[in-house]
């Protein structure tokens, strides 16, 4: 087989692999982090138990399906949405006995209290901060 043949070759076969590469890193795009799918994040409505920090135990409401109606706990980390009313609050905001909503995503720790790994969002329900 004559050389440019092969060259023709090798480059195509370069070419499909970079482009399988590229298709296969999921809806974020081939630079970032592969982002949730709609249908792989969940939202529960809890009662705060307990927030020490960024830690917060919590306890699923009545409204919720039978799935996020125990106790559960999780940490909120810096890519963590926290709001009032679509308005950015802080950690300090959050106290044992308030309402929030809680979407999260990915694995959940099935030990006792349950453990949410990586939460999106945690929103403040109280009509008054």
């Amino acid at each position: 087989m004559k050389l440019w043949k092969k060259a023709v070759i090798a480059i195509g076969a370069a070419a499909l692999l970079c482009g399988a590469f590229l298709l296969g890193r999921g809806s974020a795009g081939w630079l970032g982090e592969k982002a949730p799918r709609w249908d792989e994040v969940v939202l529960m409505h809890a009662e705060i138990v307990d927030r020490d920090g960024t830690f917060f135990h919590v306890r699923g409401l009545p409204c919720n399906d039978v799935n996020g109606q125990g106790e559960c706990t999780f940490s909120a980390t810096e890519d963590t949405v926290l709001e009032w009313r679509y308005t950015p609050i802080t950690l300090e905001d959050f106290k044992a006995g308030d309402k929030v909503s809680v979407t999260y995503t990915g694995p959940v720790m099935l030990s006792e209290p349950a453990q949410l790994t990586q939460v999106l969002r945690i929103q403040l329900l109280e009509d008054e901060k």
